[in-house]
């Protein structure tokens, strides 16, 4: 695994957190900086951890941002998109 991998991964989680803390979810970016903390140590681990948050009730993917009740369709946007390139990332990384 060389370190570009490493790099992208962390670069990407930086991406999701901060857009998580704008709209005050803290459980989901305290568990993406978790993971970032542990692909540090073993990425190839993290990466698949990173991937289980995709699939089942409840899921990373399930999330939906709102504020004061409504929607927030750009937010929304922007999280979809980045979901995508941490999935394909991490299937990358995961395959290496």
């Amino acid at each position: 695994m060389n370190n570009t991998h490493l790099d992208e991964l962390l670069d990407e989680l930086r991406i999701h957190i901060k857009l998580l803390l704008a709209h005050s979810e803290v459980t989901w970016a305290r568990v993406l900086e978790n993971l970032g903390n542990q692909a540090q140590n073993d990425i190839k681990h993290a990466a698949s951890e990173l991937l289980r948050l995709f699939g089942g009730m409840g899921s990373y993917n399930d999330l939906v941002l709102y504020e004061g009740g409504q929607v927030l369709t750009k937010a929304n946007d922007e999280l979809a998109a980045a979901r995508n390139r941490l999935f394909q990332l991490c299937t990358i990384i995961k395959a290496a």
